[in-house]
């Protein structure tokens, strides 16, 4: 199982897999008997194989090998690198990494002739002598006359995987990834797709704020601000001003292998372009609501009690009032502190303590103390 790539030269089949490379004659009676299989491990995935002239190599997930005396020998000068395939170009081979491409020039030696810096490809193919390169998030790419490397991408999002979406003022459509998939944040402004997963890659809960700002809600990575262009402007997390999240399921204390993991709810704006962050559940309620003005932390509010709360989302009303939802169908509702819970900085709203903070109960006529 697990063959990734076969290979018949002279008679012989060859089949890459994640555990070395199986070889057996073709005309064997029964290939289905092991006993017919001549194995080879390796402690490499082996990703492909290549031919020039008599010679055979395979490409690995830490470095090139190629076949010599009936058994596979390393190139020198490949250990460690993750070589993906091979692929042929008029009368010569060539080996792909994630952001290269080698020629190769003997059956032991190899020359760099493509680097793509940032770029993380995953395969490549030719149009008679030109490379066109997929990649991870960039589209595909193909060289332009000046040897530049432009990017083309299909007309929809690089994943299926939309938790939450948001749109800002100028029909900038924004969204964030479940937190099960490692798809990243993504901005559609009516033409393009961009995704970005060099930072917070399981952007879960997305919001936009006055300016166009985007605030990505990781989970347990903080949260990211991205600019109107889809840019990375900071990233805040438990070690740079966001407050720990505690393990609310079950000692309601700081994760202990983990003491910066901090899971923003989400983030909303007001009329006067103060950004409120709700966290989901903070250490003796401390700093539960984070204050940002011009992308910068300016306060800090604590929920009014130390037992273990929970909350689950996030709005804001017209008055500049937050209210607090504790309730998620996919989790055990550990918090005691159930009800819809409010916030106004302004202390302006009947109900509300001199702190700013209100509950709304079943007594208020609450339909269900979820929310």
């Amino acid at each position: 199982g697990d063959a990734n790539e076969v290979l018949y030269v002279d008679g012989k089949i060859f089949v890459a897999t994640r555990n070395g490379i199986a070889s057996a004659n073709s005309n064997s009676i029964n290939l289905r008997d092991p006993g017919v299989w001549n194995t080879f491990k390796t402690i490499a995935n082996v990703n492909s194989f290549g031919k020039m002239g008599s010679s055979i190599l395979a490409a690995t997930s830490n470095g090139l090998l190629y076949f010599s005396g009936g058994t596979w020998q390393p190139i020198s000068g490949t250990s460690g690198i993750d070589f993906i395939r091979f692929i042929g170009r008029n009368d010569s081979l060539f080996v792909v990494t994630t952001n290269s491409i080698f020629k190769i020039v003997s059956e032991q030696s190899l020359t760099q002739v493509e680097s793509f810096g940032s770029y993380f490809l995953t395969s490549v193919t030719t149009n008679g002598s030109n490379f066109i390169v997929g990649t991870r998030t960039n589209g595909f790419l193909t060289k332009k006359e000046n040897s530049t490397w432009e990017e083309h991408y299909a007309s929809g999002p690089m994943t299926n995987h939309f938790l939450s979406v948001a749109v800002d003022k100028n029909g900038v459509l924004w969204g964030g990834t479940n937190t099960a998939y490692t798809e990243g944040f993504h901005r559609f402004d009516g033409n393009h797709w961009l995704q970005n997963t060099s930072e917070v890659f399981n952007a879960y809960r997305t919001n936009v704020s006055n300016n166009n700002l985007a605030w990505s809600s990781s989970w347990g990575g903080g949260l990211a601000i991205f600019n109107s262009n889809g840019e990375l402007n900071k990233i805040y997390t438990g070690a740079n001003g966001l407050p720990p999240t505690t393990n609310y399921q079950t000692t309601c204390q700081p994760f202990p292998d983990n003491p910066f993991f901090s899971l923003p709810i989400g983030a909303v704006t007001d009329n006067a372009d103060t950004t409120w962050v709700a966290m989901r559940s903070t250490f003796e309620g401390k700093n539960t609501i984070v204050a940002f003005h011009n992308n910068k932390i300016v306060d800090s509010i604590n929920f009014p009690t130390i037992s273990c709360h929970k909350f689950t989302d996030v709005s804001i009303d017209n008055l500049g009032t937050l209210w607090l939802s504790n309730a998620n169908s996919s989790e055990p509702i550990y918090s005691p502190d159930l009800n819809l819970y409010f916030f106004n900085h302004k202390r302006r709203i009947a109900g509300a303590d001199q702190n700013g903070w209100g509950v709304v109960t079943t007594s208020d006529g609450l339909l269900s103390s979820s929310i």
